[in-house]
């Protein structure tokens, strides 16, 4: 029996000159492999799960390039420029805390 690991890392977009948090729910929705979590700022990376932990960095490196091609098409589509915004993720940006979890299946 494999067992297998799994994670959803939350992150947080804010734009550089101002420390201004960008609505993740502006552009993701609720489900999907990169979507909001329950808190209007927070979105969240839902890889699926590998059978090794480098299989499954890889996999979230891919959630990575998804996130990165979905929020430069929303800036794009607003007139804005990607270079003017950060992803945050870790423990958390002035109020906003940020998270995630590990999981592990049988």
């Amino acid at each position: 029996m494999a067992i297998t690991i799994g994670s959803d890392p939350e992150f947080l977009v804010t734009l550089r000159d101002t420390n201004d948090v960008l609505g993740a729910r502006e552009f993701l929705s609720y489900g999907g492999e990169i979507g909001c979590d329950g808190h209007a700022t927070t979105g969240e990376l839902r890889p699926p799960c590998a059978e090794t932990p480098i299989a499954h960095t890889d996999i979230i490196s891919r959630s990575l390039a998804g996130l990165e091609h979905k929020l430069r098409h929303h800036l794009r589509e607003r007139g804005l420029s990607r270079e003017n915004y950060t992803i945050i993720g870790g423990s958390g940006f002035n109020t906003n805390p940020v998270g995630g979890h590990i999981h592990f299946g049988m």
